[in-house]
């Protein structure tokens, strides 16, 4: 029951898509960062959905295209984005790290934030365009999905969030030691479907995974004094941009 509770919970705070209601508390959240990735095989699913569609309907051209890029965002209702705008903006201000995390809790878009979410969305479409119309590139976007969500509750399990309070603090304390393992398979399966649709794309992304780690850690320790749930937003998003644009010039390679 823990680990529905925790899909439940995992569904509900990363996604629009209508769950049970669970009860907000600690046995409740064990699993919860582990079950993100689970959010990534169900947009995963739906990319392949459309695909079908557009395959079915013979919608060449921008329609594919179109549908790998808001599809995540419609499902997730753009929670990771906000993530991502609030700490390109924060990172942007070149401020200290305190400043920084006071720049994260502002409710309000800075121009920074605007225009790199414009540039994401621009060059998420142009690599969607330019990826193969075909099963293997979709299974490998499904994979994606997964992996950068791997990354971000990995991240978020492991780093020092800095502070004892906050929302982040509060999942790090409630996950489980077996969260660890339970990304771990998450990743073994993501990477199998990159594999599948690449194998240079595989091989790449398992070497972007340790940079992004790694950069992750550098922002988190040097940038904002430790991690945050906006951190985890930016990095997501960042891992799928850049996952996919390995997978594009891999299948150039």
């Amino acid at each position: 029951m823990d680990f529905l509770r925790s899909i439940a919970m995992a569904f509900s705070m990363f996604s629009r898509v209508p769950v049970p209601m669970v009860e907000w508390k600690k046995e409740n959240m064990k699993y919860m960062l582990a079950m993100l990735p689970l959010v990534g095989a169900f947009i995963g699913a739906f990319l392949w959905l459309w695909f079908f569609i557009c395959e079915k309907a013979m919608l060449g051209g921008f329609f594919p295209a179109l549908g790998y890029t808001a599809i995540p965002v419609l499902i997730t209702g753009g929670i990771h984005m906000d993530g991502f705008a609030d700490t390109v903006d924060a990172l942007s201000s070149h401020a200290d790290p305190e400043k920084k995390r006071e720049i994260l809790k502002d409710p309000n878009a800075g121009a920074f934030a605007i225009i790199f979410t414009v540039i994401y969305f621009l060059a998420y479409f142009v690599f969607s365009f330019e990826a193969s119309f075909s099963l293997k590139a979709v299974m490998a976007m499904g994979g994606i999905q997964i992996m950068a969500r791997v990354m971000a509750s990995f991240s978020s399990i492991t780093l020092d969030s800095g502070k004892s309070s906050g929302l982040l603090s509060t999942f790090r304390e409630a996950s489980h030691k077996k969260a660890v393992l339970i990304l771990i398979i998450w990743a073994a399966a993501g990477m199998t479907l990159i594999l599948l649709g690449s194998l240079w794309a595989g091989f790449i992304c398992i070497i972007i995974f340790g940079a992004l780690y790694a950069y992750v850690h550098y922002l988190a320790k040097k940038q904002f004094n430790g991690m945050s749930g906006d951190l985890a937003g930016y990095i997501n998003q960042l891992a799928q941009l850049i996952m996919l644009m390995a997978f594009v010039l891999a299948e150039r390679i």
